[in-house]
C-alpha cells in the first residue's frame, strides 16, 4: 500500500473543494481534534484489574508522544477515592488533558443497583457520586461525564418499566448537576 502523502491530502482537499465550496471551517475543526486513549483497555479488555489513575494517564502520554494525536485521555474515576487536583497535575506532567471520567460508584451503591435500584435512596446516593464527579471534571480539565454503572443489581431488575422510569429520573438529575460546559456521554 501506498503511504498517504501532503500531495495526495492536498489533492484530496481540492476535489472536497471543488464539489462543496471552501472547507476551511471543516479543516479548522478537523485540525482541533484529538483522539481520546481509553488507557489499558486496549491490552486487557474489559476484564482489566484494577490499576492506578496515574497508569492510565501515563499510557496516554505515551500513545501522544509517539502518534501526536492522542493528547485525551478517559479516566474511569474513584468519586471516594481519587483527588482531581493531583490527577489534573500528572496529565500536565504527561502533556495530556482529561476528556471524560467514567464515576466509579462505591461498591455499597453499585452493588445495590446504583442509579436503578429499587431503593429510593440509593438511587439519590447514586447521583451524587455522579455529582461529585461532575464537580471534578472542572478541576480536570475535562468536557464529559460518562453515565455507566446505570444497571440492575446482579439479581436483575424486577420490572423493566419502573427501571426505565428510575433512570429517567437518575439521568435528569445528573445532568441538572453538570456543570455549565460539561456534557454527559450516555
Amino acid at each position: 500500500m501506498k503511504p498517504f502523502s501532503a500531495e495526495s491530502a492536498a489533492k484530496g482537499v481540492a476535489a472536497l473543494e471543488a464539489m462543496y465550496g471552501d472547507l476551511a471551517p471543516v479543516m479548522k475543526r478537523l485540525n482541533a481534534f484529538h483522539l481520546t486513549v481509553p488507557s489499558l483497555r486496549f491490552q486487557m479488555g474489559e476484564t482489566a484489574p484494577a490499576f492506578e489513575r496515574t497508569q492510565e494517564i501515563e499510557d496516554a502520554g505515551v500513545v501522544h508522544r509517539y502518534t501526536g494525536a492522542a493528547s485525551g485521555v478517559a479516566l474511569e474515576f474513584d468519586v471516594e477515592e481519587d483527588d482531581p487536583s493531583s490527577l489534573r497535575a500528572h496529565a500536565d506532567q504527561w502533556d495530556v488533558y482529561c476528556v471524560a471520567l467514567a464515576p466509579e460508584l462505591p461498591e455499597t451503591i453499585d452493588a445495590r443497583g446504583g442509579l436503578v435500584s429499587e431503593d429510593y435512596a440509593v438511587r439519590g446516593d447514586a447521583v451524587a457520586c455522579f455529582a461529585r464527579a461532575a464537580e471534578a471534571t472542572t478541576l480536570l480539565g475535562a468536557r464529559s461525564v460518562l453515565l455507566r454503572n446505570a444497571s440492575a443489581p446482579a439479581g436483575g431488575a424486577s420490572d423493566p418499566a419502573r427501571t426505565g422510569k428510575w433512570l429517567a429520573e437518575a439521568v435528569e438529575a445528573v445532568v441538572a448537576a453538570l456543570p455549565e460546559g460539561v456534557d454527559l456521554l450516555i
